[in-house]
């Protein structure tokens, strides 16, 4: 699957020079590897797009910072919900550690769920899994563990960009909080399948390095043919269809994977599916008349949602021929030129200082030029 890596972000001096910059993304892994929804090199391009800025002069970060402080309302929600994420998050190493009584248990799940309510957070999606471990409800364990596997590492872009809002000695409480909460779950899930997807998903999103070791104990690989039938199966399959469809692409080939993905996402699961799941559909085409009827209904709900991860979803969508004539009959906004609805999102993006590093990139591929772009790792530290 598509990885993100997102630890260890660092910040440097106020004056950078384009080559500094880049060598900063590369030491800290902050931005994009290895594909573009269309299929580019993001490193390769992102490289190339920076060092063509012909860039010879040393950059002056209070020449940008009136651009880049403008701390509107926005982003001041942004942050906020951002930070309260990582405190739960925090708060759930506690409670697994100290096994508090089951009362305080329930009510921080309380609390969690209520975050959750109109954003589907991967940070608290773990939490919950950790949480309903100890309290030794397995069925409900595996509810959120699947909803955690069907997400996008994208997601991730959004959900754990307020570690640059952190401290270093809090960044570094939540590495170590994020190792322990990974090491717990593996440990505890009792079935073996479930463990091994579990650990290979977080593996894919995170990278090997970040996860202190949990794959080289609980990653195994399967025959193809085991492979296949799990893939198919009602319990392990259908769930998570968007992780199969990813596993199975490496190493069978586009026409058979398609025809899986075709197998799995049968009407009703497209009716069920969450506007943050939506974005395995962008892999997706079918001439059934049903299934067409269902992501059409479903792209009514993708167009509505004001949640700027879901925005980036439909973004692509508007770059797909099929789905965007398709939300042309549901948002005026397909209607619009494509590369305008594209600038006005990834600015806003930016703005609001939201995955800046997908906003970035993309903000240089549209061709926008501005000193500020080159210059957000450097500024961050002052937010």
């Amino acid at each position: 699957m598509r990885r993100i890596f997102f630890f260890s972000i660092a910040f440097f001096c106020a004056t950078v020079s384009a080559q500094e910059y880049l060598a900063t993304l590369k030491h800290n892994k902050i931005f994009l590897e290895p594909l573009d929804i269309d299929g580019y090199e993001v490193t390769a391009k992102y490289e190339k797009m920076v060092m063509g800025l012909s860039i010879k002069k040393k950059f002056d970060a209070s020449a940008t910072e009136d651009i880049f402080f403008n701390n509107n309302e926005s982003f001041k929600n942004i942050k906020n919900s951002s930070l309260n994420r990582i405190n739960q998050f925090n708060e759930t190493v506690k409670i697994i550690e100290k096994s508090y009584d089951s009362s305080t248990n329930y009510f921080h799940l309380r609390n969690i769920e209520k975050s959750q309510k109109n954003y589907e957070s991967p940070l608290l999606l773990l939490a919950q899994i950790a949480l309903y471990q100890q309290l030794g409800n397995s069925v409900r364990m595996e509810i959120v563990l699947q909803q955690f596997i069907r997400k996008e590492a994208y997601l991730l872009l959004f959900d754990l960009d307020q570690l640059a809002y952190i401290n270093s000695s809090e960044r570094e409480l939540f590495y170590k909080n994020f190792q322990t909460v990974i090491n717990y779950i593996a440990k505890n899930v009792q079935d073996d399948t479930w463990r091994v997807i579990f650990v290979e998903a977080v593996s894919d999103m995170v990278g090997d390095k970040e996860l202190g070791g949990v794959t080289s104990l609980y990653l195994k690989s399967w025959p193809l043919q085991e492979m296949n039938s799990k893939a198919r199966s009602k319990r392990y399959g259908g769930p998570i269809c968007s992780y199969w469809y990813f596993k199975l692409k490496q190493i069978e080939g586009l026409i058979n994977v398609n025809e899986y993905l075709d197998f799995c996402l049968t009407k009703k699961s497209i009716e069920e599916m969450t506007s943050f799941d939506s974005w395995i559909l962008l892999y997706y085409s079918t001439a059934d008349s049903g299934k067409r009827l269902a992501i059409r209904n479903k792209l009514k709900d993708v167009a509505s949602n004001e949640n700027s991860y879901v925005k980036f979803i439909k973004m692509r969508m508007l770059r797909n021929e099929v789905y965007s004539e398709m939300l042309s009959g549901v948002s005026t906004i397909a209607k619009l030129p494509l590369f305008r609805v594209e600038r006005d999102f990834y600015k806003e993006l930016f703005k609001n200082k939201e995955a800046l590093p997908l906003a970035t990139y993309h903000l240089l591929r549209l061709g926008e030029r501005g000193e500020e772009l080159l210059l957000w790792p450097s500024l961050q530290k002052k937010l």
